[in-house]
């Protein structure tokens, strides 16, 4: 999906460093946590409305916090 801000911090900044790939944590009333190996599935289920916006934004914004956290950490 073109011109997504956070698909793009998805995929060039989330899973590059993830290894484990990334987990969309939701409340069980609208369907649980869903955990995804690779960026392309992530797209996919976001395109295919199978996800909530504001999960993926929340989602981002928590790895990016951890991705981030030494940096803060040295800076400090």
């Amino acid at each position: 999906m073109e011109n997504n801000p956070v698909l793009a911090i998805c995929k060039y900044h989330v899973f590059p460093r993830c290894e484990d790939g990334m987990t969309i944590h939701r409340p069980e009333k609208f369907g649980g946590d869903v955990s995804y190996a690779s960026y392309e599935a992530l797209e996919a289920d976001f395109v295919a409305g199978a996800m909530h916006p504001m999960d993926l934004k929340k989602a981002c914004a928590e790895y990016m916090n951890e991705i981030l956290a030494p940096v803060r950490e040295t800076m400090g």
